[in-house]
């Protein structure tokens, strides 16, 4: 296939559809896709090449480290006790905050994941108190049919693929969530990367059946079963902030990146919400920081960690486990006084009350371990209203 940034070439894609759904992809657009995106009328064109590239792909944690300071450090914290200070050290660590940066990508993923992570369950759990039927969210895969592909290649193309996913899982019954793009995925067996865009999804709600959902709008969406925890109210549902946390953790570490403009200056989000999550329907606030102190941890030992700094050139983080380390955090190392860190506590609410979870008339208990559904319906008479 093509490099990572080119257009892809389809006689060596993988389809991100099962077989049986799998079709012959056209080398043009979707007609009326920017006007009209509840259509899906193919109309095979001549393409000029000038229409392609306008945004640049990158992978997530796949590239080269931006600078020679990444992942380097300066300083870090450590127990006072000079028994522990080898054990006990933690280096902090230089990122250039980007996540396709192959030294930074990881750690920069997980504090979205964390900040994304907050977000989600602090608006699902206000949802559930506005709605006792709320219940169940799910990650999902969302994939776009390959007659579609060629829009990814452009700003606006891509713009209009995204709206259009989200509006046929608002179709299909998502509530809200939030939506993270993937350009390729990875053969399990020969660990080799090759193009197949698609969301991953975590979400809530009632969703159709993805059979009647293929049918009526050409797209597929496949629920992930979670690999860890208990399994009793169903093996697809996410039962708390960790399996949310790891969830977006995991999408986040590979996604896809766009920049483009004139120089690539601008960055397309990495994580898009939408439904009773979207930016104008969510309402946040933070409490007053907060400084906190750390102890050492090691042994039960509770003395207060301090902060340290390095007198030679940045050392990277893997050298703290190199031998005669300990050397070097007792010749080289400097306290330099009690190590805190400013907690910030943060809180989402809906703007407006979400809309009912729509489900069967009567139903009560609904598929919690089917291929589809894993949501809990309380609803005894009659069909719920938006």
């Amino acid at each position: 296939m093509a490099e990572i940034g080119l257009h892809p070439v389809f006689g060596d894609a993988v389809s991100c559809v099962l077989p049986k759904y799998q079709s012959v992809g056209y080398d043009g657009i979707v007609e009326d896709a920017l006007l009209s995106p509840g259509r899906t009328i193919i109309k095979p064109i001549e393409c000029d090449d000038s229409i392609w590239h306008d945004v640049a792909w990158s992978r997530g944690s796949a590239s080269p480290a931006t600078s020679d300071y990444c992942g380097t450090y300066v300083m870090g914290d450590t127990c006072p006790r000079p028994e522990h200070q080898a054990e006990a050290f933690r280096p902090h660590s230089m990122h250039c905050h980007r996540l396709d940066c192959s030294v930074c990508g990881p750690a920069n993923a997980a504090r979205g994941a964390l900040s994304a992570t907050g977000r989600f369950w602090g608006l699902y759990q206000d949802a559930r108190r506005h709605d006792p039927a709320v219940w169940g969210a799910c990650h999902l895969q969302l994939s776009a049919p390959p007659e579609m592909w060629p829009l990814f290649e452009t700003h606006e193309g891509y713009l209009a693929v995204r709206k259009w996913a989200v509006s046929h899982l608002k179709e299909a019954g998502a509530i809200g969530g939030c939506l993270v793009y993937h350009r390729w995925r990875q053969n399990k067996v020969s660990k080799e990367w090759r193009y197949g865009p698609h969301w991953h999804v975590v979400t809530y709600g009632f969703l159709e059946d993805s059979d009647e959902f293929h049918a009526r709008t050409g797209w597929l969406y496949k629920k992930i079963e979670r690999k860890r925890g208990s399994k009793r109210w169903g093996k697809y549902v996410l039962m708390n902030e960790r399996e949310v946390y790891a969830v977006i953790r995991y999408a986040l570490g590979h996604c896809a990146i766009g920049r483009h403009g004139e120089r690539g200056e601008r960055t397309l989000h990495s994580v898009t919400w939408f439904g009773t999550m979207a930016n104008n329907k969510a309402i946040s606030w933070e409490d007053p920081p907060e400084q906190r102190m750390v102890e050492c941890g090691i042994d039960g030992c509770t003395e207060k960690r301090v902060t340290v700094e390095t007198n030679r050139v940045p050392l990277r983080a893997r050298d703290c486990v190199l031998p005669g380390f300990e050397r070097v955090l007792a010749d080289e190392m400097t306290i330099t006084g009690i190590y805190s860190y400013s907690h910030k506590t943060k809180h989402y609410r809906l703007r407006d009350p979400p809309p009912r979870v729509k489900g069967p008339a009567g139903g009560i208990l609904i598929h919690l371990n089917s291929k589809n559904h894993s949501h809990l319906i309380i609803q005894k008479t009659g069909e719920l209203i938006e």
